[in-house]
């Protein structure tokens, strides 16, 4: 097996004696943080729940991610980020290169270079945490629907799409590629998640690419979900939906049935293929 984790590297012995001492559930929690990078204590216990009531939860929890920690295979970050999580529990967790080993052991996918983890800037920090919150609530709200199952997320940069128009190279950067099974329906979607920090001509840029690469392809493109923590935000660009399809020359109504936007409960009600968020 091909090693990608040169610097800091973890020896074969060592990931084979870790792997000896982990449960189901130890890979539950490695398995999620190699899907969305980071994650918080809160995050992390909604995920991979255990226990018969919350307090139980957030015991098993707390103790499972300590026990991790000291085995070398999650990394805690000691610098605090605001918004998301929050109690004197409160943690952000992500893998360590041990972490990054098992799950290469294991065939998963692994970065070509796995930073560590203080090389991250707080800005890319609340991002990737605001995705792991969209992660975790479709998780919780697939377990409530009995006839949903998540079945992939693809997060950057295995998501993004290039494609060629008009002999120009452009990339599409969605910031996961979510696949859910609701009965006999597959529901595919583009998740935008947006930080408040792009400007209206930036996002109506993106909304273009789709708009091009839906033209291009119009039978495997999936819908585009832009979930905002701003309903300002989503209504402004909303409004420039219809306009922005015509002078691609598309009907409006392309632009309204590709693009739902919303906050965080519409963009899981769309991504699992229900009209509407639950009350």
């Amino acid at each position: 097996m091909e090693n990608v984790l040169k610097e800091g590297y973890v020896t074969r012995a060592r990931v084979a004696e870790l792997e000896t001492r982990l449960t189901a559930a130890d890979w539950r929690v490695i398995e999620l943080l190699a899907t969305v990078d980071y994650a918080t204590t809160n995050q992390i216990e909604r995920a991979c729940a255990e226990g018969t009531t919350p307090l139980a939860r957030a015991r098993v929890t707390r103790r499972r991610l300590r026990r991790l920690t000291d085995l070398g295979v999650l990394f805690r970050l000691d610098r605090p980020v605001g918004g998301i999580g929050g109690g004197s529990e409160a943690g952000v967790f992500t893998l360590e290169r041990a972490g990054w080993r098992l799950v290469e052991l294991r065939g998963g996918s692994v970065p070509r270079r796995v930073r560590r983890p203080e090389e991250r800037g707080l800005a890319f920090l609340r991002h990737s945490l605001t995705v792991t919150e969209h992660f975790v609530a479709l998780t919780e709200r697939c377990r409530e629907l009995p006839d949903a199952e998540l079945l992939a997320w693809t997060g950057e940069p295995a998501c993004h799409r290039h494609f060629t128009y008009r002999s120009r190279s452009v990339r599409l950067s969605p910031d996961a590629l979510v696949e859910v099974r609701r009965g006999a329906e597959l529901v595919t979607s583009f998740l935008e998640v947006d930080g408040g920090t792009e400007s209206l001509p930036t996002l109506l840029a993106k909304v273009t690419g789709y708009l091009r690469y839906a033209r291009l392809h119009p039978r495997e493109t999936p819908q585009v979900v832009f979930s905002f923590t701003s309903p300002r935000r989503a209504q402004l660009l909303r409004e420039r939906l219809p306009q922005t399809a015509v002078s691609e020359g598309l009907r409006p109504d392309v632009a309204t049935r590709l693009f739902t936007l919303g906050d965080v409960a519409t963009a899981v009600a769309a991504c699992v293929g229900e009209r509407e968020a639950p009350r």
